[in-house]
């Protein structure tokens, strides 16, 4: 195994060791069966205190436990996808930010060496008489 005597601190440790580990080990307690299976076994039989039940029982417990566990596992891993997805959209806005600082600044750069009597549009003195129909 991949991250065999390491901490879990990575979604992909968690994911690796809920299917590769988990999974399997909860695959041998009752010849695969699951917990649902397992649980319903234990109810359909009619003693609950035989030895029989009480073997089934630890099974339960043992698959609820392990099936549990892997759940948060698996959960864990899905949130961590989301948490690489926001820091990549993180990254980029970060870069939008730096380019828009960057423009700015040459914008007020720009402004500044500017001279004021080159302006692209200038403004009339005189407005033009508005066109009126009929005689003078």
């Amino acid at each position: 195994m991949q991250y065999a005597g390491q901490q879990l601190v990575t979604g992909k440790q968690a994911e690796c060791y809920a299917n590769h580990y988990i999974a399997v080990h909860l695959s041998e307690v009752n010849n695969g069966k699951t917990y649902s299976e397992t649980s319903n076994d234990l109810r359909a039989l009619p003693d609950q205190n035989s030895p029989e039940a009480t073997a089934l029982n630890g099974k339960v417990q043992t698959l609820f436990r392990g099936e549990t566990l892997r759940g948060l596992l698996l959960t864990s891993y899905g949130f961590s996808i989301f948490g690489d997805r926001a820091q990549t959209a993180a990254y980029v806005c970060y870069l939008v930010a730096f380019v828009l600082f960057v423009a700015a600044i040459a914008g007020f750069v720009h402004a500044a060496t500017k001279s004021a009597e080159h302006k692209l549009l200038t403004a009339t003195a005189e407005q033009p008489e508005p066109v009126t129909s009929g005689a003078r």
